[in-house]
């Protein structure tokens, strides 16, 4: 498989070019391949969408995870000074990794990454910095196999209200981020598992249980920013075994029972022997719900939803008798549905910002992006692409992002 050099993006030169309306700028650096259909970051409202970023160093080769986590922060940091923004700014990131046993070296780098904000809030080992909500898996890279790691971050423009979230009887996250980050009516979660979050304690239990649980505590996350599991629009839900998929599905609806969020769903690894995790957006407005014919979402997600300016979709799947097994048809059926959503709401596919392509063998990468060429053919929006098994049988899953 031939490798893309754009996504893996080396710290040098930037090129700034604005598109669209409503202020959208597209951050591209130089040094790309200018055939792949991403750009570096684009800027929309409140926020900068930055596409997943690789380590690998200015001569072309790839360090060990530590050097590779810092290479990546130092190309995502140089992205968002272009921006006009910076890291202490950062609300979300996704960790994909490799390997599971990278995971500590990882956060260690992580963490002692020197553009973090520094402010601090109070954890169960002392102080650590407010860095942004995450959610951490391992999977296929699209990118050399000596590519350890890919980050992902989404940063508020400079100057917007950013808090850190921390439910009053809860102990403090041990891991190097905190529970909730919240901005203005949007509240962004970290990926939570089933844990006792008073003590610290993973629990045990079934897929059931598991989801209860992580749900419960996120909803206690909801309410100390003052809002519910009503005001989620957004969620990624990520499983070990596809087998429980039924039993994740009960469990989650329990929660959603009117006008659920969207959602897209994936077997993927997690860390640790966890059943179950759970990323979810939310925000204190009121919400739209998006029709898309033959979306083919469960029942517990809705294939996307808007509110004020934003548009937020389920991950879509383009399988029919046709399509079976076909990357490039799949792709192309997924667009054409995410195509009748955007329209259904007023939205057009200027107005996407982020994108985010589920392959279950990044082999296919060439026939999906292929079919996403027809789509977006220039000013592209951010994007992460990742060998990860959708849930169902499509071997292409996209979810999107857009802001009008």
């Amino acid at each position: 498989m031939r490798v893309i050099g754009a996504v893996i993006l080396l710290l040098g030169a930037i090129q700034v070019a604005t598109a669209g309306q409503g202020g959208k700028r597209v951050i591209e650096m130089t040094g790309e391949d200018r055939d792949t259909p991403t750009s570096a970051a684009v800027v929309a409202g409140d926020y900068v969408y930055v596409s997943g970023q690789f380590g690998r160093e200015p001569d072309g080769s790839f360090g060990d995870i530590k050097t590779q986590t810092r290479r990546a922060l130092d190309n995502i940091s140089a992205i968002l000074q272009e921006a006009g923004t910076s890291l202490e700014q950062a609300v979300s990131s996704y960790v994909y990794l490799r390997s599971r046993g990278d995971f500590r070296a990882m956060n260690d780098e992580y963490k002692a990454y020197p553009g973090w904000p520094k402010t601090t809030h109070e954890t169960a080992r002392g102080e650590d910095l407010d860095l942004p909500v995450r959610t951490t898996m391992t999977g296929d890279l699209l990118a050399p196999s000596e590519a350890l790691v890919e980050i992902t971050i989404i940063a508020l423009r400079m100057g917007a209200e950013r808090t850190i979230v921390q439910p009053a009887e809860w102990g403090k996250s041990n891991l190097p981020y905190p529970w909730a980050i919240k901005s203005g009516d949007t509240l962004w979660i970290s990926g939570l598992v089933a844990s006792n979050k008073r003590g610290g304690q993973y629990i045990r239990g079934d897929m059931r249980k598991d989801v209860t649980q992580t749900l419960t505590d996120i909803g206690e996350a909801l309410s100390t920013a003052g809002m519910s599991h009503a005001d989620v629009v957004f969620s990624r839900v990520y499983i070990q075994d596809q087998a429980l998929a039924n039993e994740m599905d009960e469990a989650y609806r329990a929660f959603f029972p009117k006008d659920p969020p969207a959602r897209a769903t994936l077997r993927a690894g997690i860390m640790g022997r966890i059943l179950d995790e759970i990323t979810t957006i939310a925000v204190e407005a009121p919400k739209t719900i998006v029709s898309i014919p033959d979306a083919d979402v469960a029942p517990s997600a809705s294939p996307a939803v808007v509110v004020g300016n934003r548009f937020f979709s389920s991950g879509i799947q383009g399988v029919t008798d046709a399509t079976r097994g076909d990357a490039n048809a799949q792709t192309r059926e997924v667009l054409a549905r995410l195509g009748r959503g955007l329209k259904a709401a007023g939205f057009e596919w200027r107005h996407v910002v982020d994108v985010w392509v589920l392959l279950s063998d990044t082999r296919d990468y060439p026939a999906m992006a292929d079919a996403y060429r027809e789509v977006f053919t220039g000013d592209y929006p951010a994007w992460t692409v990742v060998g990860e098994q959708p849930l169902g049988r499509g071997v292409v899953q996209i979810q999107i992002m857009a802001v009008k």
